[in-house]
């Protein structure tokens, strides 16, 4: 009998993941038909039709995924990562619905939506570097379909026990940080909101017009949200060549004339001081991190190694979220824009990871044990040398009191024959 090669899992897995991407890229095509309509009449836009501006819709929806598209003399690469996170919920929950078997399929998964976003780049032809989104789209699809088959892959026991530990605690540290950027963006708006409605009323757009700006801006709204993090670290927020903003002081210039830009704080609000706070706040949740997980009593060896890979993989995962957040928006000064990277990094490293890992070790009833056994270790380690010191020292003295001796009792030849003639004449 010949064998019968069945592909119904994946190709339910490849349906699963090109509808959402032909769904998202039908959104942004009618989104940008729909500003065309909005602003039809305006003599800026020329000969421009309605078909190029579905075509620009369909170019622009390859930034969703990473890709880089060049718009007159500049490129436009900064994400909309609201759409991108609505692409990513479209897949998750019907593959999780799939219930994922195996590495095979999560690999199926990956790759499937690579195809439509190479059509579209090359069909629209698109200039710039847009091939990026096909890795971005690969990247997003096979995290979406880890995410949705963790519970299959760790009941498999695909991962050490010490891996699965530190998973609870990069969950964890993700939400306290993702609550943290949440008030810094509070913050954002507390001081900025009369800005961006000064310059929302600017444009004078109408009612749908004003609606359609606020739909633009709030697709870009998790960039302002990764924005006020790296903010809350300590990190600079470039906006625009020459500019930045940070919690440890800002420069800006001149910003384009984009309502959300409004909500940034201005030089007059940071000092160095401020990114106390943020450390202090980080290593009491680590406090109350270990108090949570109680798995993490169980082997302090364990405890160690899964604290330090979650805290590792949060300023990676957290620096990765920092690239997404960074890109253009235009030629000139407004070619660079988001975190930067590196700095961001280690702002992440010295004001999130070191004091909540330091408050996790502090809070674990074990480390004080370790602590003390550690301490009259070394403690019996120093008595021991200082014996052996001590004795080493004694050995050394007697052997020089007996060279000593020796010296005295050896005498010179004339001398000895000296004495054998005084003794005879006695």
């Amino acid at each position: 009998m010949k064998k019968q090669i069945d592909l119904t899992r994946q190709m339910r897995l490849f349906r699963i993941v090109n509808q959402a991407l032909l769904v998202s890229l039908a959104g942004a095509i009618l989104l940008a038909v729909f500003f065309y309509v909005l602003t039809a009449s305006s003599p800026l836009l020329g000969e421009i039709t309605w078909s190029s501006a579905a075509k620009f819709g369909a170019i622009w929806w390859l930034t969703v995924f990473g890709g880089q598209i060049a718009v007159g003399s500049g490129q436009v690469s900064l994400m909309p990562l609201l759409f991108t996170l609505l692409v990513a919920a479209g897949i998750y929950f019907p593959l999780k619905r799939a219930r994922i078997e195996g590495w095979s399929e999560v690999a199926v998964a990956t790759f499937s939506g690579t195809i439509l976003t190479t059509l579209v780049g090359l069909f629209t032809k698109a200039d710039g570097a847009w091939w990026i989104a096909i890795i971005g789209t690969a990247v997003i699809s096979f995290v979406t379909a880890l995410f949705a088959a963790r519970r299959q892959l760790a009941a498999a026991k695909t991962f050490p026990i010490w891996i699965l530990h530190a998973t609870a605690v990069l969950r964890w540290l993700l939400i306290i940080y993702l609550i943290a950027a949440l008030i810094a963006f509070a913050i954002f708006v507390i001081f900025g909101i009369a800005d961006a409605v000064q310059i929302q009323r600017m444009f004078n757009q109408g009612g749908l017009g004003n609606v359609g700006l606020v739909i633009v801006q709030l697709l870009y709204l998790p960039v302002l949200l990764i924005w006020a993090g790296s903010w809350m670290v300590g990190g600079k927020i470039i906006l625009g060549t020459g500019s930045y903003a940070s919690i440890l002081g800002s420069k800006i210039g001149m910003l384009p004339a984009i309502p959300g830009f409004g909500l940034i704080p201005g030089p007059d609000f940071g000092e160095s001081w401020m990114a106390v706070i943020p450390c202090a706040v980080f290593f009491l949740t680590g406090i109350v991190l270990v108090r949570l997980l109680k798995v993490l009593h169980a082997d302090f060896r364990s405890f160690v190694f899964s604290g330090i890979a979650a805290h590792l993989s949060a300023v990676l995962l957290l620096e990765l979220v920092g690239v997404l957040g960074s890109g253009a928006i235009g030629p000139g000064r407004m070619s660079e824009f988001g975190p930067v990277p590196a700095q961001f990094a280690l702002s992440m490293l010295l004001c999130f990871a070191l004091p909540s890992f330091a408050g996790m070790l502090l809070a674990h009833p074990l480390t004080w044990v370790k602590l003390r056994q550690l301490f009259e270790k070394t403690k019996q380690n120093l008595r021991r040398r200082y014996s052996q010191r001590q004795a080493a020292k004694a050995v050394s003295v007697k052997a020089v009191a007996d060279e000593k001796t020796e010296a005295e009792s050896v005498q010179n030849p004339q001398d000895k024959s000296e004495d054998s003639v005084q003794e005879a004449r006695k």
